[in-house]
């Protein structure tokens, strides 16, 4: 019984191995595979223009989570998403409120904030009433 595991652990291996050799093989020819867009990715985008557009302000929140508790992983990731959001926002110079639940996000957000002005090349964009 136990080598029939083992036959089939082998034959699952060499399926990957061999599906993999082949896509290898796809790309080096010449084969770009097809990536669609992600529509929500395209409305942050829009909606910062949209901001600038109107002479408005862009509000951010990464939840009422802690970054010790349950939640963390949710306001890490939203961490993440408003640091592309604060770049494009210091693009147009659109001012980006952010808005939090625990007091622990203050110091990592203005981080985060000060370092998407300077990657956008606006290190004066960042205020301290933002966060």
């Amino acid at each position: 019984m136990a080598i029939l595991v083992h036959v089939g652990a082998l034959v699952v291996l060499l399926s990957i191995v061999a599906s993999m050799l082949i896509q290898i093989y796809r790309v080096l020819g010449g084969w770009v595979p097809n990536i669609r867009s992600i529509a929500a990715i395209e409305a942050m985008d829009d909606g910062v223009a949209r901001a600038a557009e109107m002479g408005g302000k862009v509000n951010f929140t990464t939840g009422s989570s802690s970054i010790y508790g349950k939640g963390s992983m949710g306001v890490f990731a939203g961490i993440a998403i408003m640091r592309y959001i604060a770049e494009e926002c210091a693009k147009y110079n659109v001012p980006l409120i952010h808005t939090f639940g625990q007091a622990e996000v203050i110091s990592i957000s203005e981080q985060v904030l000060k370092s998407a002005g300077e990657s956008a090349g606006r290190p004066e964009w960042f205020q301290e009433d933002y966060v």
